[in-house]
C-alpha cells in the first residue's frame, strides 16, 4: 500500500488537480501524435505552417490552463513551448527563403546561414542556462 502511494504521488504530485494529471497526459501524448502525423504531410510549407500554428496553439492552451502546482514547472514548459515556436518559424523562414533564392537565383544563402546560426546558438544557450541553473541548485540548503 505505501509503494502504491508513492507511485500514485509521482504521477499526480505535479498537477493542480487529482482529475486533471489524466486530462493532461492526454494533451501532452495528443501534442506527440499530432506533431509526429504531421510528419507524413509531403507539402514542405503547408507542414511548417500547420507545425507553427499548433505549437501556438499549445502554447495558447498551456498559458490558460497552467496545469502544474510549482510555478518553475509551468514556466520550464512555456520555456519548451516557447522554443518550439521559434525554431518552428526559423524552419519556416528558411524554407521560404531557400524556395525564393531556387526560383529567383537571388543571393538568400547568408541569412539562411544566420538563421541555422541563431537556431543553433539559442540551443547552446538553453542549455548552459539549464545547467547553471542545475549548479545554483545544488547550494541551496535543504529545511529540514
Amino acid at each position: 500500500p505505501v509503494h502504491a502511494e508513492t507511485i500514485l504521488e509521482a504521477f499526480l504530485g505535479p498537477f493542480k488537480h487529482q482529475g486533471f494529471s489524466q486530462y493532461w497526459e492526454g494533451v501532452i501524448e495528443g501534442r506527440k501524435l499530432i506533431l509526429n502525423l504531421l510528419l507524413f504531410v509531403d507539402n514542405l510549407h503547408f507542414r511548417l505552417i500547420t507545425v507553427t500554428l499548433f505549437c501556438l496553439f499549445f502554447y495558447i492552451h498551456h498559458a490558460i490552463c497552467k496545469p502544474f502546482k510549482v510555478k518553475s514547472s509551468n514556466t520550464c514548459e512555456t520555456l519548451s513551448l516557447t522554443l518550439l515556436i521559434v525554431f518552428s518559424v526559423i524552419n519556416l523562414s528558411k524554407s521560404f527563403l531557400l524556395q525564393v533564392e531556387l526560383s529567383t537565383e537571388s543571393k538568400s544563402g547568408v541569412t539562411v546561414d544566420f538563421m541555422g546560426d541563431a537556431e543553433g546558438l539559442l540551443l547552446i544557450i538553453l542549455i548552459c542556462y539549464i545547467a547553471i541553473q542545475r549548479f545554483l541548485m545544488s547550494f541551496k540548503v535543504k529545511s529540514v
